[in-house]
């Protein structure tokens, strides 16, 4: 009796299996297996991709599809981790603030305050790049608007104010890094959500850099071997 013939031509290795492996796997039918067994199997299949889809779905809903905690992302990118906090209880990194958002939509809003901790010893500045992951124009490096806040030497945590969204008025200490790219008040630091209640997931990017701030009438340029440290946040979707 030769089994070779009811196996696939090529099994995958294991760098090729995915995370649902332990999942209902479909069996290799006979022509002597009967119905029964073949209804068992449909069955199996269609109840993982049930489940499947179920788990995708609550992902979907938090946004934890897109995002990783601080220490998850920064070990994929091989750097030390930072613990990002809001100050106001208002954001909650599930649902944007009905009063944080851009003027289309009611008076403009601001960005949220955050307490960054964990900062390494050689860190000069705290950046903040905030992002629109779901509109791909806005998605990266910034799209909303990137900030930064200077850290005094040696200073393991910072707390970095809210920043009024659509004005060219910054907290004192708060420099615009890189304006926002959308529509609005275009020139201005930060663009708070503007999705029209689209659903869209709002990000902000957080890493210490060991560039040192800019002069009075300098620019920043910050180079990736700089950045000593970093973490996402997710600021809720609206």
């Amino acid at each position: 009796m030769t089994m070779d013939r009811h196996r696939p031509k090529s099994a995958p290795s294991m760098a090729e299996r995915h995370d649902d492996d332990d999942a209902v796997q479909p069996a290799t039918l006979t022509d002597a297996d009967g119905p029964g067994k073949w209804a068992f199997t449909i069955l199996a299949v269609s109840f993982g991709a049930l489940t499947a889809g179920l788990l995708v779905a609550g992902n979907l809903m938090t946004g934890n599809n897109r995002l990783m905690s601080g220490s998850d992302a920064s070990a994929a990118a091989g750097m030390q981790g930072l613990d990002i906090r809001f100050t106001d209880p208002a954001w909650d990194g599930r649902t944007v603030p009905a009063n944080a958002l851009c003027s289309r939509y009611g008076p403009t809003g601001k960005s949220p305050g955050l307490a960054v901790s964990g900062l390494p010893a050689d860190t000069r500045m705290v950046v903040i790049a905030f992002n629109d992951d779901s509109y791909q124009r806005l998605s990266t490096d910034g799209g909303h608007g990137t900030i930064a806040m200077p850290v005094p030497p040696e200073q393991s945590w910072v707390a970095i104010p809210p920043v009024a969204g659509e004005s060219h008025q910054l907290p004192a200490d708060i420099i615009m890094v890189k304006p926002h790219r959308g529509a609005l008040h275009t020139g201005t630091a930060y663009l708070p959500p503007c999705s029209g209640g689209a659903g869209n997931h709002y990000s902000a990017v957080v890493q210490a850099v060991r560039t040192p701030p800019p002069g009075p009438s300098g620019t920043v340029q910050i180079m990736p071997q700089d950045v000593l440290a970093q973490a996402t946040i997710s600021l809720g979707r609206y």
